[in-house]
């Protein structure tokens, strides 16, 4: 797999490459890297380029030493994209990668082609739980240090019974908590997530293709964000995956790969 180091002043980007194709580019989940997509990513790139991107502070990239947002990851990635000749994309986006993808569309409508949409919420963080948030990452500056936290935010990420079930693929990711190689950047990013703005009406200004995945037992971004999604988004698909929590491409890699392979096939199938 091909990395390539993006300089976007003050900071590297990393980018994971490999396939060739229509390009897809796949943004992660809070606090996580590219490897989430690892159950997907061999299927994908038979027919796509297929760009994994560690998003800002997470995975292998830095991150601004300050306060950043959202729209401000969303116009780095377009600034990334052109640097890596990716005129027009694909965006899947899990949770904050989906975020993130929905405010590229909006701010740079002619990057996106398309969009595929897990887990996520076009709305501003409830108020019953930013507070909370907000505690919980400014405890932690993205460096959990005890079970109690981790615990938490596991609990959010997956169901019960997938935790009980899969001990060892809960255990990668619980690593991951533990031990960010930039906890700073973490922090950074967290912060941007739970301080977000609501972009629905943004939304209704789009004109492409989108599929919105949700999970019926996604207790971090539960269903009713997807369907607020779906109402906002003109054209869009809406699948709920049974017996599946926040990281339904982990939890169900299979039937997560079915709907994007299903939906790329029909949106997204022909070379540049």
């Amino acid at each position: 797999m091909k990395v390539t180091r993006l300089d976007l002043g003050g900071f590297e980007l990393v980018v994971h490459e490999v396939g060739k194709g229509p390009v897809l580019a796949l943004g992660h989940s809070l606090t996580f890297d590219h490897q989430m997509f690892q159950n997907q990513v061999e299927k994908l790139a038979q027919k796509h380029r297929v760009l994994l991107f560690d998003l800002h502070g997470q995975g292998e990239s830095g991150a601004p030493e300050k306060y950043f947002t959202l729209d401000d990851i969303a116009d780095d990635l377009d600034k990334a994209l052109e640097m890596l000749g990716a005129k027009e994309v694909c965006w899947l986006g899990h949770s904050m990668g989906g975020m993130v993808g929905m405010r590229l569309a909006i701010r740079h409508p002619e990057r996106v082609g398309a969009l595929v949409l897990m887990n996520t919420s076009a709305e501003a963080e409830p108020s019953e739980v930013q507070d909370l948030y907000h505690y919980v990452n400014e405890g932690s500056r993205g460096l959990p240090s005890n079970k109690t936290t981790v615990d938490f935010l596991l609990g959010l990420m997956f169901s019960s019974g997938f935790r009980e079930s899969q001990p060892e693929r809960v255990a990668f990711f619980e690593d991951q908590l533990y031990n960010p190689p930039n906890p700073e950047g973490v922090y950074y990013a967290a912060h941007a997530v739970i301080w977000r703005d609501d972009v629905c009406e943004g939304l209704c200004s789009l004109d492409v293709p989108a599929l919105i995945i949700s999970a019926e037992d996604d207790s971090s971004v539960p269903p009713r964000h997807q369907e607020k999604i779906a109402e906002h988004l003109p054209g869009s698909r809406l699948v709920r995956i049974a017996s599946c929590g926040h990281l339904s491409p982990v939890e169900q890699p299979g039937v997560v790969l079915g709907h994007i392979d299903e939906f790329l096939t029909t949106h997204w199938g022909t070379d540049e």
